[in-house]
């Protein structure tokens, strides 16, 4: 897919960035584990992020932001306190310190289905698109809500 056009095609006004370099993906899986696969790693071999410069916000984070929020998760649920303590890798938030990413097991990512998670309701995760492809058609064209 062609991750440039489609996002492109919800709004003009965005940065895309080099596609991410071999040292980038390494500093993902020593950071998290986590073997970046599937659409995020197709989208990341397009451009390390894109960021939305009307507001300065990330519509998908880079590599240092994945590997940040990916902490916060694990800071976050230590000690778990809370039914859910298996770490998410986020790629993208709402705004409004919500968060989009997938449920990460072992060294994989689990499944292409997006997950939402909200530190207001940390109990709660719900999956609130079957792919990434439909996460951002739907969450940029406001089809989706949460």
């Amino acid at each position: 897919m062609d991750w440039l056009e489609l996002f492109n095609g919800f709004n003009e006004d965005i940065t895309f960035f080099d596609p991410i370099a071999d040292d980038e993906l390494n500093k993902i899986k020593e950071a998290t584990g986590t073997e970046v696969s599937g659409d995020l790693l197709n989208l990341l071999l397009q451009t390390n992020g894109i960021k939305d410069n009307r507001f300065g916000d990330y519509l998908v984070y880079d590599s240092d932001r994945i590997i940040e929020h990916y902490k916060l998760c694990l800071d976050y649920f230590k000690p778990s306190k809370f039914a859910y303590s298996r770490p998410l890798l986020f790629f993208a938030d709402d705004g409004c310190g919500n968060y989009f990413g997938y449920e990460v097991k072992g060294n994989q990512i689990i499944s292409p289905q997006i997950i939402f998670f909200s530190p207001i309701e940390p109990d709660e995760l719900r999956i609130v698109a079957s792919d990434f492809s439909t996460w951002a058609t739907e969450w940029y064209t406001g089809k989706l809500s949460v």
